[in-house]
């Protein structure tokens, strides 16, 4: 587990393409760099991103 899978926690990612967020309910949450408008984007995860460890464990 490392600090952005921590339970209860939300953690904010900076990336090169745009923003996201591992939230404490498991989705990640990206938010796109674009010149066009565009909605945040919600993805249930069973795995963090960052380490490979399992969310919610």
């Amino acid at each position: 587990m490392c600090e952005y899978c921590e339970p209860y926690k939300e953690k904010f990612i900076d990336g090169e393409n745009g923003d996201a967020c591992i939230t404490k309910y498991g989705e990640l949450v990206v938010f796109p760099d674009t010149d066009f408008e565009v909605q945040a984007v919600h993805l249930k995860i069973k795995f963090c991103p960052m380490c490979g460890g399992r969310i919610g464990e």
